[in-house]
């Protein structure tokens, strides 16, 4: 016979899963020519594009990544929280405007950048 036993439940252990999405934006940049502003427009591809968190990150020359376009003139930075970020970059001498994005929670954003050459 047995005495003093007593069954015990194993103790439930609650897990909280918790996630961040983090999204994207793909970013086509576009070369347009001056002399012909209609019929001379040209994704761009081997244009290096970088993304940086703050303008203050922009002037020290630090980014987040740093990517150069592909066939169809597009990159895509993915895994970016939500929030606002900072695009430039540049071609063969010639130097993007600094664009601001915004990153919404669940989408991946499109940004086009038009240079004229």
């Amino acid at each position: 016979t047995l005495t003093g036993c007593k069954k015990e439940e194993p103790e439930t252990i609650e897990q909280i899963t918790t996630t961040t999405a983090k999204e994207g934006i793909i970013v086509k940049v576009k070369r347009v020519d001056n002399w012909d502003l209609e019929q001379s427009q040209y994704f761009v591809e081997g244009a290096i594009t970088r993304i940086a968190n703050s303008l203050e990150n922009i002037d020290r020359g630090i980014y987040l990544n740093e990517l150069t376009t592909d066939g169809n003139g597009q990159v895509k930075f993915e895994q970016l929280l939500p929030g606002a970020y900072y695009i430039d970059g540049y071609y063969y001498g010639f130097t993007f405007e600094i664009s601001q994005v915004q990153i919404i929670a669940g989408q991946t954003r499109q940004h086009e950048i038009v240079f004229y050459w």
